[in-house]
């Protein structure tokens, strides 16, 4: 019971979104800083980091972006009547947060979370 509610709690609080090689790809070429169109970011892209990609297509840069929306980790923005995107970090929760700078020890997160968890399921 205990390591199944570490690894929930591990989990809710610390997993990283799983992203394909090429949303991975998408994501480094595109900027914090500066929106970018379709044509910007296929001009952008690394060749040979895009060798390992035959098959690639317009239409799965789109579906990529597409995704990319959903998992909140580009912004869509007007650029001269075009559209663009730009990436941005996704918002951590103030809980997460204060989870992971915590000055607890982990014992005491544990203890407390275990309370409330079985609280819940009562």
């Amino acid at each position: 019971m205990f390591k199944l509610m570490r690894l929930y709690i591990y989990n809710f609080f610390w997993a990283k979104k799983e992203l394909t090689k090429l949303e991975e790809l998408v994501l480094g070429t595109l900027s914090f800083f500066e929106p970018m169109t379709f044509s910007q970011v296929i001009l952008d892209f690394n060749s040979e980091k895009l060798l390992s990609f035959p098959e690639f297509d317009k239409d799965q840069l789109q579906n990529t972006i597409n995704s990319l929306e959903k998992k909140k980790l580009l912004k869509k923005v007007v650029i001269d009547k075009e559209e663009g995107w730009i990436r941005i970090q996704p918002k951590r929760s103030r809980i997460g947060l204060l989870m992971k700078f915590s000055w607890w020890p982990i014992f005491l997160q544990v203890r407390i979370l275990k309370r409330a968890l079985q609280a819940w399921l009562k």
